[in-house]
């Protein structure tokens, strides 16, 4: 049987075990208070954390402003009114934009006026061409809308396309056209205005800066660089000819010279132009009976228009066409009446008066003041031209700045030409080989990263993409470098079909120029 415990021993033990609960309650009682902070801490963290989150969001909009959209910024520089144009290029946003500029950046009370451009927008870090056309915008803003100069297509840039003052919707009127004082008309003026323009968009547009233009467009830019080089990373002026005085006698040696060195297409040429003078009777009525709208017309009125356009017709040929194609259609010497009436560039208009203002009379403003121009006689033709009755063609009433004729100032381009020389830096000029306007090419320092390219065998359209290798790759890596692009390397090959839309980019703009380069030569 069990022997029963002794009574102390049971004592102990009772006590013992009361202990054990007691402690296992101290215990369990600390845990659930323990769970209880743990509870209350979790509470207080959330609670924190909830306030912490409804702190940042009122701080959002401090902390992270939103973006306003380009349109907002644009609106928001002063003196600039925008307009957004539909369509354009894929993947790109277009602009037409007025900024107030003064009328003389000297004077802010002679008045405002507001000059037009184009905005292709792209991205703000990427790099800005600034394009000006050097005179106006050929008509609508909307005529941009594809369009992309060879450099910005090169870089993938953004693009401002710049209308030249006192030209089309870019007039400084004051209250009433008779008003217009042409003096403000000249490169400094318009170096000031292609400043503020890079000076307005700058603010949004904060990375290189490059300017280009083709022909007098390419004369901006060169101005533009010559009193503001700060503003621009480079400049890359295309067939941007430099005259020195009216009668610039570089242009008759250079045209005696032209085209292939067997000098059988220039001749061509000359024979045609002598032709359209010599059988001028013949050729108008091989185009009255072409033409029903030169048969309102005497038919002497007609040859006068004929022989009339013979003056420059070489020049243009050159300009327009220079190219081994156009040496391959031209047609043997003393070719007959109705080959030669193919090639006249007789219009009807040369016999009808017209009361509208010359679109381009600021052009020959700048000529008579500052620009100058060539000398192109077209000897050849003196014997011929002696007998055409020029009484017949419309005369014209002249410029409006008639009675503000400026003194010619030879120190203008000298100036300029100076500064090419031993100044201007980052300098990318292209010419082609036969363009006429060739003679008044820059010249540069090639130690200032200057360089003048020759295109050969093409006229006014010269483009880098008409460049022979390794000339290419040299002058599209100069552009890259001004651009501050590094990944040329070479990007594309001699097939590629970015030369090809190069080429179409210059085409276009050339036939907006079309007949204008030639307004300062002289005519019969």
């Amino acid at each position: 049987m069990r022997r029963a415990l002794p009574l102390t021993l049971l004592l102990a033990l009772a006590g013992c075990k009361n202990d054990l609960k007691a402690e296992v309650a101290e215990e369990r009682a600390a845990r659930e208070a323990a769970q209880v902070d743990l509870q209350t801490c979790d509470a207080s963290l959330s609670a924190e954390a909830s306030r912490a989150q409804a702190c940042e969001a009122q701080l959002e909009p401090y902390l992270n402003p939103p973006v306003p959209d380009l349109k907002d910024r644009l609106l928001a520089i002063p003196g600039l009114e925008v307009e957004e144009l539909e369509g354009g290029v894929p993947g790109h946003r277009t602009f037409a934009l007025k900024l107030e500029q003064p009328i003389d950046h000297n004077d802010p009370a002679a008045g405002t006026f507001k000059q037009r451009m184009v905005l292709t927008h792209w991205s703000e870090d990427a790099p800005m061409v600034l394009s000006t056309t050097g005179y106006g915008l050929f008509g609508g803003p909307q005529i941009w809308l594809g369009y992309r100069a060879e450099p910005t297509l090169l870089v993938q840039g953004n693009q401002i396309v710049l209308e030249h003052r006192y030209f089309e919707g870019s007039m400084p009127y004051n209250t009433d056209p008779s008003e217009l004082d042409w003096s403000y008309l000249s490169v400094w003026q318009s170096a000031g205005d292609s400043h503020r323009v890079v000076q307005a968009l700058s603010q949004i547009y904060g990375g290189p800066w490059i300017a280009t233009g083709h022909s007098k467009g390419g004369m901006t830019a060169i101005f533009h660089q010559r009193h503001y080089p700060e503003d621009l990373a480079g400049i890359v002026p295309y067939v941007a000819p430099i005259s020195f005085g009216m009668d610039d006698a570089r242009y008759e040696l250079h045209m005696n010279e032209i085209g292939p060195a067997d000098g059988a297409c220039r001749r061509g040429l000359e024979d045609l132009a002598l032709q359209q003078v010599l059988q001028r009777d013949a050729v108008a009525e091989v185009l009255a009976q072409r033409e029903p709208a030169y048969r309102v017309f005497v038919p002497s009125g007609v040859a006068a228009a004929v022989a009339a356009t013979a003056y420059t017709f070489a020049w243009g040929r050159w300009q327009y066409s220079g190219s081994p194609q156009l040496c391959d259609t031209v047609p043997e010497p003393g070719a007959p009446a109705d080959v030669v009436a193919m090639w006249s560039q007789a219009d009807p208009s040369l016999l009808v008066a017209s009361g509208d203002p010359d679109p381009f009379e600021a052009y020959s403003y700048q000529v008579a003041a500052e620009l100058g121009g060539p000398s192109y006689r077209a000897s050849y033709l003196d014997f011929a031209i002696r007998q055409v009755d020029f009484s017949l063609l419309a005369q014209s009433p002249g410029p409006s700045w008639l009675g503000q004729r400026p003194r010619f100032n030879p120190m203008s381009m000298q100036q300029v030409d100076t500064y090419l020389r031993e100044s201007a830096r980052n300098v990318l000029a292209i010419y082609g080989a036969w363009d006429p306007w060739s003679a008044g090419q820059i010249t540069v320092n090639e130690a200032n990263n200057a360089r003048v390219f020759m295109a050969p065998e093409v006229g006014h359209a010269a483009a880098i993409a008409d460049l022979r290798e390794p000339e290419r790759t040299q002058a599209t890596q100069m552009l890259m470098s001004m651009a501050g692009v590094h990944s040329f390397a070479p990007r594309w090959p001699g097939d590629s079909p970015v030369w090809d839309e190069a080429r179409a980019s210059r085409a276009w703009v050339m036939n907006l120029h079309r007949g204008v380069e030639q307004a300062a030569l002289q005519r019969p």
